[in-house]
């Protein structure tokens, strides 16, 4: 699926990836399946993601509930050991971490171990990466981070009520955050111009 995005989304690019890290960054965050998680370091983006409906036209259902999760990330690789840090709150960078490259896919060789979760930080080199704050987790393991062992120790659910969603999403309106500004392309800016005169 990686290369198959790779091969059409170069001309939409201004500035193409540098690195099989970037492509799977970029790949993540247009929707193609990877082996990463996106997380944001800004609370109110993903009180957004939590509140954020989807357009299914199943008006006549009640808005499920929403669900915030909050990632110790230096405790999930304490937990996992995934990673030793030189000061608490180093995370691996993909790309310069020499340890993360068993979990690239793109290297071409199984890893020889069983890889285990591990949070991340990566290059904020294209916008929607930038205006979402994003942060990782990347997994090579098939057990949620949430059935983890001693999860509790690194991960706190936080439930949105589904019926609050769109007070909140007003709310989250009047602070900058929205569609457009977490989204920042062309077609957001033009929904919401078009949601501004109907």
């Amino acid at each position: 699926m990686l290369k198959r995005f790779m091969q059409d989304a170069l001309p939409q690019l201004s500035e193409p990836p540098v690195s099989d890290w970037d492509w799977l960054l970029l790949a993540q965050h247009h929707g193609v399946p990877t082996r990463l998680l996106d997380w944001s370091e800004n609370a109110l983006v993903a009180l957004f993601f939590a509140c954020e409906t989807d357009d299914s036209g199943l008006d006549e259902l009640p808005e499920p509930d929403g669900d915030v999760w909050v990632l110790m990330p230096e405790g999930l690789n304490r937990q996992a050991g995934t990673w030793s840090p030189r000061h608490v709150e180093d995370l691996p960078f993909v790309g310069v971490d020499s340890s993360l490259d068993p979990y690239n896919p793109m290297a071409g060789t199984a890893p020889q171990v069983p890889l285990r979760h591990v949070a991340v930080i990566a290059s904020r080199n294209f916008p929607r990466i930038i205006s979402q704050w994003g942060t990782f987790t990347i997994t090579g393991e098939e057990t949620a981070i949430e059935d983890l062992s001693d999860a509790d120790k690194f991960l706190v659910r936080i439930r949105v009520d589904g019926s609050a969603k769109q007070q909140i999403l007003e709310e989250l309106r009047s602070l900058g955050v929205e569609e457009r500004t977490v989204y920042p392309d062309l077609h957001r800016l033009g929904s919401r111009v078009r949601e501004l005169f109907e």
